[in-house]
């Protein structure tokens, strides 16, 4: 009789189990089933802890990701590199010092970092100034070989690589590969604005071809290109009104005049002449190490990167896990290559069937599944803490952070929702951690793909979901 009794309560819960999410089904497919006008949608929901599905949809479909991407490099990195790991920026000299003149070359050893600044350049070359240097007989050379030379990935659009969110990646990384440019409308209509920059003289040219009107027209919009010379051609038009309120992030398209710029009035600070030129080298053994920048841990980095959604940061650690893994020159293919079988060896998801074409997700090539990333995220809740958290942390968090800090606000998931975003023309994407009320915490991906006009809508929807997940109790229907 006993045995009995406990296989009919064993049976009822299973039964109630079931029907719990049944329901939890439900209730998603109808949100998805709702949205309009309908897009492309895979959604997949586990139990972090167990690894247990609770909901899933489509979730075996190839999506473009966009920013979440992001969350398969910061995993790989941290796996391969560790939360200790530092990029470095080197001075060397292969030369000799008598009195206050260096006989022979100096060199700066760039390694990629993404968040070397031109003070931090300056600092460094402080130290030639500090050993008594006045003048340099020889060149000074820029080291850029950590990384291959090519700037972008395969999938890139062209009309965004104008802008600072695609600065271009090189292992001469600095002030993120970025400036403002500030336009200030004539005072008469039909004359052309003053342009001017953050940037040192001589390290890129504009043509101007923007014309003052006195109103804005959105049939005349203002529009900017540039070339890999740093050539950047303006067209269009702007108001007398935006006067003191036009400014544009653009990206530096060749950081190699801007690295030489900064080289040569640093040493011009510290009265220190040169009686060669300012070109690009490769260090040999000759060269001995003057003095080393070090950047912030990776544990930093990822913050930096996953809250604020950082392309530079992203595609750097792409092509420094080349560097590291294959032990030569890092470059897009390799960096790829590595993300693959790092993640292959911890995890074991397959990744014969996905197209990974760079760390930040910007690559319109990019295809992967909504399953790729939940089975990534338990993997991360199952890691002992000193790993876990260091991802987990470095999330954004509904209502509180990062590119999460205007969703969930004042609402039930306000903190409760740890996910990095993606965003792109046609894509939206959410995929991190719930902590639930009554579930536990939960892992989860949401991709959306194929809409046209604004995101909102999408990410409403995203939101949605989130919502329903933190308060549902196995009660909600209809």
């Amino acid at each position: 009789m006993k045995k009995k009794c406990l296989a009919l309560i064993a049976t009822l819960c299973m039964l109630i189990n079931h029907n719990t999410f049944a329901t939890l089904q439900q209730d998603i497919d109808r949100m998805i089933v709702n949205v309009h006008p309908p897009i492309h949608v895979g959604v997949v929901v586990h139990q972090a802890d167990t690894g247990k599905i609770l909901y899933e949809h489509v979730s075996q479909y190839l999506f473009s990701p966009a920013s979440i991407q992001k969350v398969l490099t910061a995993t790989a990195a941290l796996i391969a590199l560790g939360k200790d790991f530092r990029f470095r920026t080197e001075l060397l000299t292969n030369g000799t010092t008598k009195g206050h003149v260096l006989n022979g070359n100096v060199l700066i050893k760039f390694s990629g970092d993404p968040e070397l600044t031109s003070d931090d350049l300056q600092q460094l070359l402080d130290t030639l100034a500090s050993q008594g240097v006045k003048k340099i007989q020889g060149n000074i050379y820029i080291d850029s070989s950590t990384y291959d030379s090519i700037p972008y990935p395969p999938g890139w659009l062209w009309d965004d690589l104008s802008y600072s969110y695609a600065a271009p990646l090189s292992a001469v990384n600095i002030n993120k590969n970025k400036f403002i440019l500030h336009l200030t409308p004539g005072k008469n209509v039909g004359e052309q604005p003053t342009l001017s920059s953050s940037l040192p003289s001589n390290v890129a040219h504009f043509n101007n071809h923007v014309t003052t009107i006195a109103r804005y027209n959105k049939q005349c919009p203002l529009t900017i290109y540039s070339d890999f010379e740093n050539d950047f051609s303006l067209h269009g038009c702007i108001s007398k009104k935006e006067a003191g309120r036009w400014n544009r992030s653009l990206a530096v398209r060749n950081t190699i005049p801007l690295a030489a710029a900064i080289i040569h009035n640093s040493l011009a600070n510290n009265g220190i002449s040169y009686t060669g030129k300012i070109v690009t080298g490769v260090a040999n053994n000759q060269y001995r190490v003057l003095n080393t920048h070090y950047s912030v841990t990776l544990q930093n980095l990822l913050k930096h990167m996953l809250k604020k959604s950082d392309n530079l940061i992203s595609d750097s650690l792409l092509k420094q896990l080349g560097y590291y893994t294959f032990r030569t020159q890092g470059t897009w293919l390799n960096g790829k290559k590595a993300l693959e079988k790092i993640l292959h060896e911890a995890t074991r998801m397959s990744f014969d069937k996905v197209l990974i074409d760079d760390g930040a997700g910007m690559s319109r090539y990019n295809l992967i599944t909504p399953n790729h990333f939940v089975a990534l995220l338990d993997y991360i809740y199952k890691q002992p803490e000193s790993f876990r958290h260091v991802l987990i942390d470095a999330l954004p968090i509904g209502g509180i952070d990062g590119t999460l800090i205007g969703r969930f606000y004042n609402q039930a998931a306000e903190k409760r929702i740890h996910a990095k975003t993606g965003s792109m023309t046609g894509v939206s994407s959410l995929t991190g951690y719930i902590y639930s009320r009554h579930l536990g915490i939960l892992s989860f991906s949401i991709m959306v793909n194929g809409f046209v006009g604004k995101a909102r809508p999408y990410r409403n929807f995203e939101d949605k979901i989130c919502e329903y997940l933190v308060n549902y109790h196995g009660m909600q229907h209809g």
